[in-house]
């Protein structure tokens, strides 16, 4: 059984403020650092594991021992940035202007194991937020107020205590499972920007039905090996080992054949943020698109897990920062 926990968090601006368009990149270094401060009033742990806890949380550094134990054991080798059991979906809007009080909420996702760092860590940084500047110019800060379960409208107040809740509502479903939802014709919007890079190069409206579906079962592939128990080989019917066969099969006869959908059409325009790195310590373009794609699908029980995980999880890069939001709905007719 996998379970994702999603969450709606209500802040309040402290003073007058003017925030970017596009807040994903803000929130995301506000958090940060509010884990990190978080992490280090932990005085069970010295200054190394402190470090190390916040690297294995924020940045997806692994120890080297599951590394080997996760991946050797199917002979894969990792990707470089390995993804995070987080995601932040900013606010849709694009207002910049906030006056004093005013609210402001986004989301909050964990997928499976990562929800063990949820009581102990993540409300604390919640609670640390307002601790950081998210405007220089008016030195306004961000309040959390409360959080919202997704699932059953559940409130959670900062202010008040809060008891530990393992088995609070969360959306679950079996690795093997056989849908009915009807997903023959899907209609895919992507709300937040989308960015697919292949060989270094970021894809637009040359994007290929086979490099967006490697996109999705890569993902949530990863996610399982990283932050659940699932068997790998066994999920959905030894699903990876038959996509590695049809890939496989492709190559021998020089084709690139998708093996879950075919883009049959794209509504998609350019997009550019920007990005203030913690890591780099510098700002960074952020390019990526925004609209529709309508997809036909081959076969829904293959194809609809993987899809339904990246609405929660979001697909593509800088994911954490509410990147690759996206959202299904049946086509009903065409365009």
């Amino acid at each position: 059984m996998i379970k994702i926990h999603s969450y709606t968090i209500t802040a309040e601006l402290s003073k007058k403020a003017t925030l970017p368009p596009y807040k994903g990149s803000l929130l995301r270094g506000i958090l940060g650092n509010a884990l990190k401060k978080a992490i280090s009033q932990k005085d069970n742990l010295s200054e190394t594991s402190k470090n190390e806890l916040f690297d294995e949380i924020w940045f997806g550094i692994i120890k080297s021992k599951l590394i080997s134990e996760k991946f050797e054991s199917i002979n894969y080798k990792p990707a470089k940035n390995l993804p995070l059991s987080f995601v932040v979906t900013p606010p849709a809007t694009q207002k910049t202007s906030f006056d004093k009080g005013e609210l402001l909420s986004f989301k909050f996702n964990i997928f499976d194991k990562g929800f063990i760092y949820f009581h102990d860590l993540w409300l604390e940084a919640f609670r640390h937020f307002e601790d950081f500047i998210c405007d220089k110019i008016s030195k306004s800060r961000i309040k959390i107020i409360m959080i919202k379960n997704n699932f059953n409208d559940k409130l959670y107040y900062l202010s008040d205590y809060i008891p530990y809740f393992p088995r609070d509502k969360c959306y679950t479903f079996s690795a093997n499972s056989s849908l009915e939802k009807e997903a023959t014709k899907l209609n895919l919007k992507f709300l937040s920007p989308c960015k697919i890079v292949v060989k270094g190069k970021i894809l637009f409206d040359e994007l290929p039905d086979y490099v967006l579906e490697a996109k999705f079962i890569e993902r949530v592939r990863l996610l399982l090996l990283l932050y659940s128990d699932i068997d790998i080989k066994k999920y959905n019917h030894n699903f990876f080992d038959r996509y590695k066969e049809h890939r496989d099969l492709c190559y021998k006869q020089y084709q690139k054949k998708a093996f879950l959908f075919n883009i049959v059409n794209k509504y998609l325009t350019k997009s550019h943020t920007k990005h203030r790195s913690m890591r780099h310590k510098r700002l960074l373009e952020m390019d990526g698109f925004v609209g529709e794609i309508d997809i036909d699908v081959f076969n829904n029980n293959d194809c609809m897990p993987l899809i339904e995980i990246c609405e929660f999880m979001h697909i593509g890069s800088y994911t954490t920062g509410g990147f690759g939001d996206i959202k299904s709905l049946n086509r009903k007719k065409e365009k």
